[in-house]
């Protein structure tokens, strides 16, 4: 198919030219350009590449794509230039995109500082000159007149000069959203506005100060739609058109005045006809050095059958589909009958899903690819439907739904984006362009045509290929960025190319190791980071989104990563509060995982939690806790946002009480450190030194990352300086058996000798150790009480009271605080005790506090429950029958399960060489099994070894209705019945018997332990009729953890 467009595609998302469209250019890589290339005799024509690298302002390699289109949209040109192999930790702000930079260069000069290097320092022509470079040449064959496209994508690191021979004219576009130029480059440039645009956004932005040029825009007849300056470095404005088509297939001239420095152009046009995510959109427009030249280009719109498209692709589908019938999309069931389809409507995006009911079911469930969170399309959902039913009409609306996602593919080789919405993450990943996986199932999956299946294809490689080197500001937002890698591994699956296959392995190895940058993609704690530091709401999203890729591509590097992250969110996630004081966006819940949370009872622990020398957890029979030593957003970003957010510095999260509730936690104010400036610290909720210091400067020791924090045995310590003050503060917990002992104390800076020992003073005249309760509900109250010298106590209030420490109880459940000295303490604002640290100006040197948190259950004070006394089973023969079991077992000691005064039942155990021999007399009213043993009628047996946490779980469950008695093994989530258990029951007064031999080996106890742990669990039918489960020893969550079985000695062969 012959197409009307002469595009050549130089993708940077900002551009830097010595002079524009002459023999030879000189561009800087901000992502992307596009360079559209005028060729209207379809002359061949070579393109060379100098490419230069700064490698300052990237840490890790960086790569460039380079892609040559014909005028039919089929690249000519595909490969990837590879880093020059010098990498480094140069540029040490972790910074993601331009907006990132721009707040850095704003904040110094509006603090009245200057930063290190100007900015249009990395373009200057002579500067870059003088950068090594290696030179690429391409052969172009003219095979037919029209726009070429030449699409290169980088880093900002990356300088290009692009030499075409012969000199043909191009205009520019960068995307997502700058052109960036110097000298005269856009001294007077030509903008052709394609039909169907509304409006016109502009930005302008000039980093250095003072900013030395300006900026007009104008329409065909003369009349000014802008003119004005970046004044502080930044502007922006939207001019609707009035009417919405005023300017159509019309040419708007930009001028910008002499200057000194670089600076950055936006222009974007946008149109209601394409798609994009959460609202209008259009693509970046096309500068060109003259009107004939824009008229030649069309600002790259492609005008067919009286529509705007970009690309040849969407044209090849467009004629394809037009092919089809109207009952080409007509849904007929397994019984030859017409489907009427069903149609929902997204609330939240006003977009219809289509879906057919009563079909064949899939093989697999529809995992999305965004959580909760954007509404899949009904491609994404019908080519899921197609898997359990392969008919053609589902095929058909599929297409035609992918179409609207795939026409929103612009300039760019991106989608539309509005104003400053163009982080790639969350317009082109996953996240929400949701059109990947079905065109991906298109591919590998369905029977569609090869004509339909060459399209598909050539569209997935464009866009993979393209989202690839989305690299800048998507860095930023974790949870967005990960969509990326999950689109690139969808691609590379759907596609079968070498290339993207490379491509996606590449992207998903960076998000995992760091190469992104420093607190970008996964931490080595195993979080997904945002803000370059850890989000406890925002980091948990990908533990929903990387569920797709294992379930559809069962890809174990998303499989593993989204594991460890839930085993993370296990030692993090608090029930009561949001405990997450280190967060770096947010302050509400997130992931929640359930029974798998660490505060639930177990074994005893003291662990570097994933070994990523951040957080660090504690779990003993009367207490949980979680510290954070780790990485913070960092501190420019807090600057742009006027506060902190997140606190760390060794920082108590929590004190939690398994079964019963969190004492102590520190939480966030609100998201993005709303309330949480140093300033604001009486109305903290956090565990800290707080204070002011002499200056009157207020002072937050948890604004302080400790990164040399380690575990030794019992005791985890760590340190660190303050940030903005003068102060290093250092922080440990030692966990005892019932206790732990926390040290917290303040020093001088170890800047102080390069300081030449000046600077800021260490001096503090007022300072607190801040512990944060959780405060009284309704359902639970909260009291505090102060302990004098010889532990008697009184009701806390807010007047500052000598004390030798306090207790926090919450009716039934506490901590009692003990100080190794009387200090003066007081309740503080909002839920806190403060302890007194100073009386008068203190040096940091000379402040220092130790303390113990007991945390206790029943009465302050109280010791925790003893270990129970083994047990001895009564040896049986390995012949014995099970029906025999309870005469044999008649004279042991019965163990009891009650509901209060209830009785339910009695339960005795044995053992022969190699099997536990079990009888149970069960108090139930209605005998109701179950082929899901445990929501029916059933008698569970727990069985584990002291020392271990692996637990096995059996299930007896009685005969009845004519049915006998059957016995099931726990095996992954899923219930099997066992015929190595030998398991017979009989009815009796008020309920039945049931007695088992059950194989040691089934509930991992080992025949040669001298110590084996049991616990039983009875479901039964209560007298109203509901039923109960109720343990015989007081497990809570018997199939999770050994922490309450019973202790039964094996008797040793005489």
């Amino acid at each position: 198919m012959k197409l009307k467009l002469t595009t050549a595609l130089l993708l940077l998302c900002a551009v830097s030219l010595t002079s524009f469209a002459q023999n030879e250019s000189q561009f800087r890589f901000y992502q992307g350009l596009t360079a559209y290339v005028d060729n209207p005799e379809g002359v061949d024509f070579n393109v060379t590449l100098d490419v230069r690298d700064w490698n300052m302002l990237e840490n890790g390699p960086r790569e460039l794509l380079l892609k040559i289109y014909d005028p039919e949209g089929y690249p000519v040109v595909r490969e990837v230039v590879p880093d020059d192999g010098i990498t480094g930790e140069a540029f040490m702000p972790e910074t993601g995109g331009w907006d990132h930079e721009m707040w850095y260069y704003t904040l110094c000069y509006s603090r009245g500082t200057v930063p290190m290097t100007r900015w249009s320092a990395y373009s200057d022509p002579g500067r870059v000159a003088m950068l090594a470079h290696r030179t690429f040449t391409y052969n172009v064959k003219g095979t037919a007149k029209g726009v070429y496209r030449i699409l290169l994508s980088g880093s900002r690191d990356h300088v290009v000069n692009m030499r075409l021979s012969p000199n043909l004219k191009y205009g520019l576009a960068g995307h997502p959203n700058w052109l960036h130029g110097h000298g005269d480059m856009f001294k007077q440039a030509y903008i052709y506005v394609p039909k169907g645009t509304v409006n016109l956004h502009l930005g302008f932005l000039e980093y250095d100060q003072p900013v030395t040029r300006n900026f007009t825009v104008k329409d065909a007849a003369g009349e000014i739609l802008f003119d004005g300056s970046a004044r502080g470095g930044f502007r922006e404005t939207m001019v609707t058109f009035d009417p919405p088509n005023k300017y159509d297939d019309q040419i708007l001239t930009v001028e910008v005045s002499d200057g000194s420095g670089a600076y950055m152009l936006h222009c974007q046009l946008g149109r209601p006809d394409v798609r994009f995510y959460r609202g209008i959109g259009g693509p970046p427009a096309v500068l060109t050095p003259d009107p004939t030249t824009a008229k030649a280009l069309r600002g790259g719109a492609i005008y067919h059958d009286n529509k705007v498209f970009w690309h040849g692709f969407q044209i090849r589908l467009h004629e394809w589909l037009k092919k089809l019938k109207p009952e080409d999309f007509i849904v007929h069931g397994p019984d030859g009958k017409v489907i009427e389809p069903t149609i929902a409507i997204d609330k939240r995006e006003k977009k219809e899903q289509l879906s057919y009911a009563g079909l064949p079911k899939p093989p697999i469930w529809f995992a999305p690819l965004n959580g909760n969170h954007e509404a899949p399309p009904s491609s994404d959902l019908l080519m899921h439907q197609y898997l359990g039913y392969k008919n053609p009409g589902i095929l058909n609306n599929a297409v035609r739904d992918l179409q609207i996602g795939l026409n929103s593919i612009a300039v760019g080789d991106l989608p539309v984006t509005k104003t400053w919405t163009a982080n790639m993450g969350y317009v082109f990943g996953t996240y929400s362009f949701h059109y990947w996986r079905p065109m991906w199932r298109i591919l590998q999956q369905s029977d569609a045509p090869a004509e339909l299946k060459a399209i598909i294809r050539e569209a997935l490689i464009l866009c993979g290929d393209r989202i690839a080197f989305c690299r800048g500001i998507e860095r930023t937002n974790g949870n967005a960025f990960g969509h990326i890698a999950m689109a690139l591994r969808y691609a590379a699956a759907g596609a079968d190319d070498p290339m993207l296959t490379a491509l996606s392995d590449q992207f998903f190895e960076r998000f995992s190791n760091g190469s992104w940058g420093r607190g970008v993609g996964l931490s080595r704690s195993g979080d997904c980071q945002e803000h370059f530091a850890h989000d406890y709401h925002y980091g948990s999203y990908i533990i929903s989104n990387f569920r797709a890729i294992s379930v559809d591509l069962k890809d174990d590097r998303f499989t593993n990563a989204r594991q460890r992250m839930i085993d993370l969110y296990s030692y993090l996630y608090c029930r009561e509060l949001p405990a997450y004081p280190w967060g770096s966006r947010t302050h509400q819940q997130g992931f929640n995982p359930a029974d798998a949370w660490k505060a639930n009872p177990g074994p005893d622990f003291t662990v570097n939690v994933n070994n990523g020398d951040e957080w660090f957890a504690a779990r003993r029979q009367n207490y949980y806790a979680l510290t954070f030593f780790g990485h913070l957003c960092p501190t420019w970003l807090n600057n742009y946002y006027d506060t902190r957010i997140g606190y760390g510095g060794g920082i108590l999260c929590q004190i939690t009480i398994p079964e019963h509730g969190t004492v102590i936690a520190s939480n966030l104010q609100a998201a993005y450190g709303s309330g949480m400036q140093p300033r604001n610290w009486r109305n903290f909720h956090i565990h800290s030194v707080v204070g002011t210091m002499a200056d009157d400067t207020p002072f937050v020791g948890a604004d302080s990352e400790h990164l040399n924090a380690a575990l030794d045995n019992l005791t985890v310590s760590g340190s660190g300086e303050v940030r903005d003050r003068a102060v290093r503060s250092a922080r440990s917990y030692t966990f005892g058996d019932h206790s732990i002992t926390c040290r917290v104390s303040l020093a001088d800076t170890h800047y102080r000798a390069a300081l030449w020992n000046h600077g800021p003073t260490a001096h503090l005249k007022e300072a607190y150790e801040m512990i944060p309760f959780i405060p009284s509900t309704t359902r639970q109250p909260t009291t505090v009480a102060l302990l004098d010298a010889e532990g008697n106590s009184e009701v806390l209030t807010k007047t500052l009271t000598p004390a030798n420490g306090f207790i926090i109880d919450r009716k039934g459940y506490g901590v009692t605080i003990n100080f190794n000295e009387t200090r003066n303490i007081q309740l503080g604002q909002n839920n806190t005790v403060l302890i007194e640290l100073i009386t008068q100006r203190t040096h940091a040197r000379d402040i220092s506090f130790e303390y113990t948190l007991t945390p206790y259950v029943g009465e302050p004070g109280a010791k925790p429950t003893p270990p129970k006394p083994p047990q001895t089973l009564k040896k049986l023969a390995d012949t014995i029958d099970p029906a025999a079991i309870s005469a044999a077992l008649a004279d042991t000691e019965a163990s009891s399960v009650a509901d209060g005064k209830r009785h339910i039942a009695d339960i005795r155990f044995g053992v022969t060489d190699n099997a536990l021999a079990v009888t149970a007399n069960v108090v139930d009213s209605d005998i109701r099994p179950n082929l899901t043993p445990w929501r029916g009628s059933c008698v569970e047996i727990f069985g584990s070894l002291p020392e271990a946490t692996t637990v096995g779980q059996i299930f007896l469950v009685p005969g009845a209705n004519d049915k006998p008695a059957v016995a099931y093994r726990q095996d992954g989530g899923k219930q099997i019945a066992n015929p190595a258990i030998k398991v017979t029951s009989q009815p009796c007064d008020n309920g039945y018997e049931i007695s088992a031999l059950i194989p040691l080996a089934l509930l991992t106890l080992d025949p040669n332990a001298k110590t084996i742990l049991l616990e039983a669990q009875v479901t039964s039918t209560d007298p109203q009729k509901k039923l109960t489960p109720q343990t015989a020893f007081g497990s809570t969550r018997a199939y999770m953890n050994n922490r309450n079985y019973a202790p039964f000695q094996i008797p040793t062969a005489p």
